[in-house]
């Protein structure tokens, strides 16, 4: 008939909520009592800062797990244009859909990427100028995120890069961080401790490419 009745994938696939960290910053009343700056406001930052590297790291624990724990690239050795070419292509391959994909690499794959002439020299391509020191945004279609929270290779030089869309992954957490401000007066001194609860889980495997960074 040409007509697929069930076109979704009706196999559960189980996003265990299983991950709390908390982060508890102390601040002294001697402190607390200096004018020129808000030391209070910084610790709460501080705090929220910790929250966020560690969520974000184990999302990324699950990079090298994508499609198949194929990796592309060497370890310890830089991104080139035909491994970001040949990752967009297993993508292509893959059937996934172009839109809301990116790659999400470290420090090192940034300098990598700002020795390939294409993507920094404006003969390559029409619009607006290319900022010193800069590269596009997009590359191949998809914004390059950058973090310094990769899992790094066991044993190894680099850590565990990826071409991903959106879909290949998931992550389920508390809409709000709990924030707690324990005052500890036989101590002189003031508690601020965030703490979330969430979970992470791979969704399809094809919808992303992990790759191998130069540096861990």
């Amino acid at each position: 008939e040409g007509v697929q009745k069930n076109p979704f994938n009706t196999a559960a696939i189980t996003l265990t909520i299983d991950q709390y960290f908390e982060a508890p910053v102390t601040v002294d009343y001697m402190t607390r009592r200096q004018s020129q700056v808000d030391v209070v406001s910084k610790a709460q930052n501080e705090s929220a800062y910790a929250l966020s590297k560690k969520i974000d790291s184990t999302l990324c624990d699950l990079f090298s797990s994508l499609n198949g724990a194929t990796i592309r690239g060497v370890d310890g050795s830089a991104w080139t244009d035909n491994i970001l070419i040949a990752a967009v292509e297993e993508l292509d391959e893959a059937d996934i859909p172009e839109e809301n994909r990116c790659w999400v690499s470290d420090p090192s794959v940034k300098a990598d990427i700002m020795k390939i002439d294409k993507f920094t020299r404006n003969d390559y391509f029409a619009g607006d100028a290319v900022v010193t020191g800069m590269f596009r945004k997009d590359i191949y279609g998809g914004p390059l995120l950058i973090t310094n929270n990769l899992t790094a290779v066991s044993s190894g030089t680099g850590s565990y890069g990826v071409y991903m869309h959106r879909d290949a992954l998931a992550i389920a957490i508390q809409e709000n961080l709990d924030v707690d401000r324990v005052d500890q007066p036989l101590k002189h001194q003031l508690v601020i401790n965030t703490t979330a609860l969430w979970g992470v889980a791979e969704l399809r495997d094809v919808g992303g490419v992990p790759i191998y960074t130069r540096l861990s």
